[in-house]
């Protein structure tokens, strides 16, 4: 059954992903947010005013739009609502979505004012609504649901699962025990042979698939690659007790630059892949040489580490990221690069410019798949 899910998501997933509507963008968002995976981002009808704003927000606010992105918004926010219904404070995806386009533009006032619309009308939204608009604007709920889980529909025990997950005890009920996952399975079955899908379903049965099914039934494949994926995504949260509180009369590990990060990386990864060597070179080619900061000849991994400090232009890492991506082939072991990018103090405002480096090279006759991971994110 896990098998067929995950083909049927697969095929559902690029059908949405390929629309035109703003369902499609919170559907590209979610996957990038959660799952790291890049959706085709759509360029085609404009989108007005409020889904346009909405749409900046999920997918990135290009520097040239970042003037007309606050005019919007001014002129948004200072709408009355005069129909019952017809407001942007209504239709969470609009609403989680101009939140997080005030948030990039860094509109104090107006941030405040949306989270504040988020926390009142939240709770009047169907439970994936609510993931949404508590996930993006990273408000914790309290209380959302109590009560017997037998009789909810798959959407529902789907959506609370998920709120249970991000935000431990807003749900009181027990979701993790083995009957709500038969439960879940049961009627997920039903999505494959009715066929009535929609992208809030889509993206909560994947989390389900991921968070809760991966151990029991093999759902992804733990090699090498996934292996330091995982080290990767957890790198910040991994190195917290000794980069900012250790024991008494022991000083803390200051991380203040990208060797700083290969160092840690290399400690840890070294007691899973023996081979691994810091600071290799590739061949030289018309004279010169260039240095990867870290290669797992076993695997055919090679990783390359940046670190973005305060005040950084990202533009600078993206451009040196291509000029490395584009060198690398040089390297025999280079099968899968990834592109390490630490931004501990959250200065990368547009991820995706950094996700459309990823994919499979070729040059030369040298193929390799590029996969770059932004941590903290």
């Amino acid at each position: 059954m896990i098998n067929q899910l995950r083909v049927y998501l697969r095929q559902k997933s690029l059908e949405i992903s390929g629309t035109e509507t703003i369902e499609s963008v919170v559907l590209t968002y979610l996957y990038q947010k959660f799952f790291g995976i890049r959706a085709r981002v759509l360029n085609g009808r404009p989108f007005q005013d409020e889904e346009k704003l909405a749409f900046w927000g999920y997918i990135g606010l290009p520097a040239s739009k970042k003037e007309e992105a606050k005019q919007l918004l001014r002129a948004i926010l200072g709408k009355r609502q005069i129909k019952a219904g017809v407001h942007y404070s209504n239709k969470p995806l609009l609403l989680a979505g101009i939140f997080l386009v005030a948030k990039k533009i860094s509109v104090s006032k107006k941030t405040k004012l949306l989270k504040r619309k988020i926390k009142e009308n939240a709770g009047r939204f169907n439970y994936f609504d609510q993931f949404l608009l508590y996930t993006c604007a990273e408000i914790k709920p309290t209380e959302i649901y109590r009560g017997d889980i037998k009789n909810e529909d798959v959407n529902t025990l789907l959506a609370l699962y998920a709120l249970d997950k991000v935000f431990p005890g807003s749900v009181k009920v027990k979701v993790n025990d083995k009957d709500l996952k038969n439960l879940i399975l049961e009627r997920l079955a039903l999505f494959v042979t009715t066929g009535k899908v929609g992208f809030g379903e889509v993206f909560l049965t994947e989390f389900f698939i991921r968070e809760e099914l991966k151990r029991a039934f093999r759902y992804e494949e733990h090699d090498a690659k996934s292996i330091v994926r995982v080290i990767l995504k957890a790198f910040h949260d991994s190195i917290a007790k000794i980069a900012k509180k250790r024991r008494k009369n022991h000083s803390i590990f200051e991380v203040n630059d990208e060797y700083d990060v290969q160092d840690l990386l290399f400690v840890i990864l070294k007691s899973l892949f023996p081979d691994i060597r810091p600071e290799d070179y590739t061949p030289k080619y018309g004279g010169s040489n260039k240095r990867i900061d870290l290669v797992i000849p076993s695997e055919n991994i090679v990783i390359e580490v940046k670190m973005v400090r305060k005040g950084d232009n990202e533009k600078k890492f993206i451009k040196e990221l291509n000029t490395d991506i584009s060198n690398y082939h040089k390297h025999p072991n280079t099968k899968h690069l990834f592109g390490f990018v630490y931004d501990p103090h959250h200065q990368v405002i547009n991820p995706h410019d950094f996700y459309e480096l990823n994919g499979e090279r070729s040059h030369k006759g040298m193929q390799y798949e590029v996969e770059i991971i932004i941590n903290p994110r």
